[in-house]
């Protein structure tokens, strides 16, 4: 009887030992470590995204009226100064008219509250972007319902501020400790930096919207340039010494 009690006895550390060995193994699989992401050759390098974002703005009219009153400028110059940097903006200023009157003279009150905005817009600072106005009197109409309530909502104009925005690409914080994250692999972040640092020094985001159309060319000027380098006449760009003698330092 004791000898198979010590047998028995004999087996426990080998069964904990496959137990713990079977525990550390289940501890290295992906499933148990949150953030472990296997490494992947393939995967593409950050990129930075670029599209237009629409923000919109009514501005109410009184009857028969194509001045902006007190409290529509305060809401327009709020919507206004909420807007992103308007370098590369497209504005889109549609002017309208209850049914009231005449298709001509309704055509042409739309017509003025559309530049009355307009002009607004210029004051703040978009005047050097393209923005289009355009009357459609009483062809839209929004109110529904005959009346002053319809009315109401039919003497507008309406905005559409088109901004050029940019993504940024789903990098890192760098500035956390390795530990923890486990998934930050050298690869999988590829191009973070380049994408970064060109979000940053980009001047126009309109220009990874869509581009801009290249100047006609100019063969006359091209011809002479290339006339300037056969013959050595081409300037040379100054460097630091030179820059001190012609200031006599």
């Amino acid at each position: 009887m004791r000898n198979r009690d010590r047998g028995k006895r004999g087996q426990h550390p080998a069964r904990a030992g496959v137990l713990l060995i079977g525990l550390l193994l289940a501890a290295c699989t992906p499933e148990a470590i949150g953030r472990y992401r296997p490494p992947a050759a393939d995967l593409p390098p950050k990129r930075l995204s670029a599209e237009y974002v629409p923000f919109t703005h009514v501005v109410r009219f009184a009857t028969d009226r194509a001045e902006i009153d007190e409290n529509e400028r305060q809401r327009l110059i709020r919507f206004l100064d909420l807007l992103p940097p308007p370098d590369g903006a497209v504005v889109r200023i549609r002017g309208h008219a209850d049914e009231r009157l005449g298709g001509v003279y309704n055509a042409d009150l739309a017509a003025r509250r559309a530049r009355n905005v307009a002009a607004m817009f210029a004051r703040r600072g978009y005047s050097a972007i393209e923005l289009t106005t355009a009357s459609f009197g009483e062809a839209v109409p929004v109110g529904g319902t005959a009346g002053e309530s319809g009315w109401r909502r039919d003497r507008r104009v309406e905005i559409t501020v088109q901004v050029p925005m940019i993504t940024l690409p789903d990098c890192p914080d760098w500035s956390a400790p390795s530990d923890l994250a486990a998934g930050n692999l050298a690869m999988s972040q590829l191009g973070c930096a380049n994408a970064l640092n060109l979000a940053a020094t980009i001047a126009n985001p309109a220009d990874l919207v869509g581009g801009r159309s290249l100047a006609g060319a100019d063969g006359t000027r091209e011809a002479a340039a290339i006339e300037r380098y056969h013959s050595d006449k081409v300037k040379k760009l100054i460097g630091e010494e030179q820059k001190k003698k012609a200031a006599g330092k």
